[in-house]
């Protein structure tokens, strides 16, 4: 059978259009590829220079409660003074372990997030092009299944539970 122009045209019309759209979606792969892990190791690091701040914030109080050490004459208010200043470097010090631990995990716990996040965006990619594929089917899909037994055929249908045979088709 001959191909007329018309029919040409609108293959080459729906190649191009299959052609745009995997390069679209290529696209979005490779600025997810790219991007996400910018990101993740943007925010990761954003995170340690906040907690990082915060130890750096704790040893300052720390130290103005250690200088006031120097003017204190004994007595209860040194106690006092002195238990805070150790209260705090210790604060400080639990603070600089939870960086030393982030620091030293740092690639495994970037590569973990990194693969959440592109899995589960290539997850919603794929959903997205199985809803585009169901809507430009051409017929919609059944809760029955179809066993052909010889000349006579059996429907089983799962909205009736108990898959009895329904031989009314």
């Amino acid at each position: 059978m001959t191909k007329t122009i018309k029919t040409i045209l609108e293959e080459i019309k729906e190649d191009l259009i299959g052609t745009a759209t995997d390069q679209i979606r290529l696209g979005k792969l490779t600025a997810i590829e790219k991007g996400v892990p910018a990101a993740v190791r943007g925010v990761y690091f954003g995170i340690l220079a906040t907690v990082g701040f915060t130890g750096l914030f704790f040893l300052l109080i720390a130290a103005g409660l250690a200088l006031g050490l120097i003017f204190a004459d004994g007595g209860e208010a040194f106690f006092a003074l002195r238990s805070a200043t150790f209260g705090f470097l210790l604060l400080f010090g639990i603070i600089v372990l939870i960086l030393l631990l982030f620091v030293l995990l740092r690639d495994k716990i970037c590569s973990a997030i990194e693969a959440s996040i592109i899995n589960r965006k290539l997850d919603e990619m794929d959903e997205k092009e199985k809803q585009e594929a169901a809507q430009t089917s051409f017929s919609a899909p059944t809760d029955e299944t179809v066993i052909f037994a010889g000349d006579d055929d059996t429907v089983y249908t799962e909205a009736t539970g108990d898959f009895a045979p329904n031989r009314n088709r």
